[in-house]
């Protein structure tokens, strides 16, 4: 099953009703589109990965539905996870990889 990286984390929060949103995200600049719904798996060395899927895209002010990723840049679009994620599951320097596609 093909994987691309998306991004490292630099931190998460927690909204509450809504889950936890992980930054930077997904760079602005890029080619690959991501959609809610997209499956996802948190990389932390020495721990099992944590598979989950995009539950959200936000932005400042209001949400969208779809984002870009190429690069590994320091702006973003924050991704809101699945219910299954904790804050846990994510640290700081935890990679976020877009599974089971290809780079469509």
């Amino acid at each position: 099953m093909p994987s691309t990286f998306i991004s490292a984390v630099e931190d998460a929060f927690e909204i509450t009703g809504r889950g936890i949103v992980v930054v930077p995200g997904i760079p602005h600049d890029g080619a690959l589109r991501i959609q809610i719904g997209d499956p996802l798996a948190i990389k932390v060395e020495g721990r099992r990965d944590v598979l989950t899927s995009v539950r959200g895209l936000e932005m400042i002010g209001r949400p969208v539905s779809m984002a870009s990723v190429a690069k590994r840049t320091q702006i973003g679009t924050p991704i809101l996870l699945g219910p299954q994620v904790t804050l846990a599951d994510i640290p700081a320097g935890a990679e976020i990889w877009l599974c089971g596609r290809g780079n469509d």
